[in-house]
């Protein structure tokens, strides 16, 4: 299962590197978008709380995927919750950052500065799914 994962993996990240990348599977959901006026804290925790676990709402890219099936392929509750509590301690040291910088610099508009910078963020996470795909490869494919 480990090999397989990986080989979508990879085939997704080259895709999307070469421009062809497809739409990850999601539901369509949107909040209004008038909470990104309320600041890089209060949004995402109103988003979070809306539209709960990423596969039920909007995914804005296919990295995401790589927690769940990690989790399910190490068949350990153990370090599973250890996966998830460093992706959460991750997200949440990110809003925290993004939330100093607006309150050291409050003349600039983060919230929608990282929208701006989405086809960036894409760009990241494709080519860290990429990574991941070949790594998971060379581990357990071989």
């Amino acid at each position: 299962m480990g090999t397989v994962l990986s080989l979508a993996a990879i085939g997704i990240g080259l895709a999307g590197i070469a421009g062809r990348g497809h739409r990850p599977l999601q539901c369509d959901r949107e909040t209004p978008k008038e909470w990104v006026q309320l600041g890089p804290v209060i949004w995402p925790v109103l988003n979070g709380a809306t539209l709960g676990v990423g596969a039920t709402s909007r995914i804005g890219f296919w990295l995401w995927y790589a927690i769940p099936a990690g989790c399910f392929l190490l068949a350990s509750p153990v370090i599973g919750a250890g996966i998830w509590a460093a992706y959460g301690f991750v997200r949440t040291a990110c809003v925290g950052v993004i939330w100093l910088v607006g309150t050291i610099r409050p003349d600039v508009d983060t919230t929608v500065g990282l929208l701006r910078q989405q086809d960036r963020a894409r760009t990241t996470t494709t080519t860290l799914l990429l990574v991941l795909g070949l790594a998971t490869f060379v581990l357990v494919g071989l």
